[in-house]
């Protein structure tokens, strides 16, 4: 998966645009009041809740144009294997996460990921604790830290959390059943993988794991291919480590078989 643009229609956390926007509707409801205007202080409070919507859409559209081309750049210097220069740009856009609604969020989850793969550990950690809860690739890649780091139970605790976030996000669904396997919670892993698939019923990766477990057999995730190998949870056939493609740092989901 090429590096996800940021959303700039929801709201992670207050921001900058929502306080100037909640300024401007304050000032427009009083003012609309105070001077007696048609509908007087009934009508004041509609004004001011279309003046807080427009002036609001208005700064993260505005914020948002000049986000979407640094990322697109980024995604190309990604792709070509420039990971320092991809990540200092992004760097550079940390501080319009005050401004657009779930860009640092975001940010921090690519970044993380891109100094993975350029193998800063210590940055990677750091910038993935940062990242939003449902950005479910980033949260996957921490999750694989913290378990490789003997950390089992706090890899186990992020994934069920992100879990709620990704309902559709197969490998992290599978990731958190294998990880349950691992340690020998089968009944954990089976009821993992059924709360997933009854979401996503046509899923052939958690069905054919859930029908192994049922049978006592090992679960195989070799089928997400190096999205899987990726976390470095097992160590991938020599084969597919020369199909690995290093200009994507993210996943890229698995399609479902039609």
């Amino acid at each position: 998966m090429a590096i996800a643009r940021p959303s700039v229609c929801q709201t992670e956390r207050t921001v900058y645009s929502i306080l100037v926007a909640s300024s401007a509707s304050t000032v427009a409801c009083i003012a609309w009041g105070h001077f007696q205007l048609p509908g007087g202080w009934g009508l004041a409070f509609v004004v001011g809740l279309l003046v807080f919507m427009v002036t609001w859409v208005l700064l993260v559209r505005r914020f948002g144009k000049r986000v979407t081309p640094v990322m697109e750049r980024v995604t190309r210097q990604a792709q070509a294997g420039n990971i320092a220069l991809a990540m200092s740009e992004m760097e550079a856009l940390l501080p319009m996460g005050k401004w657009v609604p779930m860009l640092a969020g975001q940010l921090h989850a690519q970044i993380g990921i891109l100094a993975l793969q350029n193998k800063q550990k210590e940055k990677a950690a750091q910038h993935l604790d940062k990242s939003s809860l449902g950005a479910g690739d980033a949260q996957l890649f921490r999750a694989a830290m913290m378990y490789r780091d003997g950390d089992k139970g706090g890899a186990l605790a992020l994934l069920e959390k992100a879990a709620r976030r990704n309902r559709k996000h197969a490998l992290l669904h599978c990731t958190r059943a294998w990880l349950l396997w691992r340690q020998r919670r089968v009944d954990e892993a089976i009821a993992a993988l059924n709360k997933f698939l009854a979401k996503e019923k046509d899923q052939p990766i958690a069905k054919d794991n859930r029908l192994r477990l049922q049978n006592g057999k090992r679960m195989n995730l070799k089928d997400f291919g190096m999205n899987w190998y990726a976390l470095g949870l097992e160590r991938p056939p020599n084969s597919m480590m020369q199909a690995q493609h290093a200009g994507h740092p993210g996943f890229r989901q698995q399609r479902r078989k039609r």
